[in-house]
């Protein structure tokens, strides 16, 4: 059964990003993300395919953007790179494109290459913070790397309430002389209400 998960790392007063990068240098939190993404269909927003510059490997990135002429430039010559109306999921190609013109035709394709796939997958949305927004109330799991920290920004994760969700998982990293601060990777999973 595929799952609508929320992946991000969130310092202690809710930043993700400043001018479209991320405030902290924090290796482990990149390593986890890869861990927990590759080989699984991840929807995000223009700005934040742009803030990483490429496609991301093993994956199919799934690009939503209002601007129906954007298009990722000289990548469309180096991996695969359409319209969601003309995307034909195909197993064999590992990296692709998808460009979408809402979230909900984002899912859409995300939801197809999961079908089509033998092994359970699950759909991540990577960022920013409208997309994560607009996706909340549909979040099946939220995967957060909580920086025990406070940084200046100007993106924010929405604000979401803990009863909705209930932590299922976490692992604690403790300071370091290099960093000064502490961090958690918890995994949440959405209650039923009855």
């Amino acid at each position: 059964m595929q799952h609508l998960v929320l992946i991000s790392a969130v310092a202690s007063n809710g930043v993700i990003g400043t001018q479209n990068t991320l405030p902290w240098r924090l290796p482990e939190d990149l390593a986890f993300f890869k861990k927990n993404t590759v080989g699984h269909p991840i929807v995000m927003g223009r700005a934040t395919y742009e803030s990483i510059g490429r496609p991301l490997p093993g994956r199919c990135n799934i690009v939503v953007t209002r601007n129906a002429q954007w298009w990722p430039g000289e990548l469309a010559e180096t991996i695969p790179c359409v319209e969601a109306a003309h995307f034909q999921f195909q197993p064999q190609v590992k990296t692709s494109v998808v460009i979408c013109t809402s979230i909900e035709e984002a899912l859409s394709v995300a939801k197809r290459i999961n079908e089509a796939s033998p092994e359970g997958k699950d759909i991540f949305v990577i960022g920013g913070s409208q997309i994560y927004e607009a996706l909340l109330p549909h979040a099946d799991a939220l995967i957060l790397t909580h920086i025990h920290h406070e940084f200046v920004g100007d993106a924010y994760f929405p604000h979401w309430s803990k009863s909705d969700f209930k932590e299922v998982w976490r692992e604690n990293h403790g300071a370091t002389e290099e960093r000064p601060w502490s961090f958690s990777f918890v995994r949440y999973e959405r209650q039923a209400h009855t």
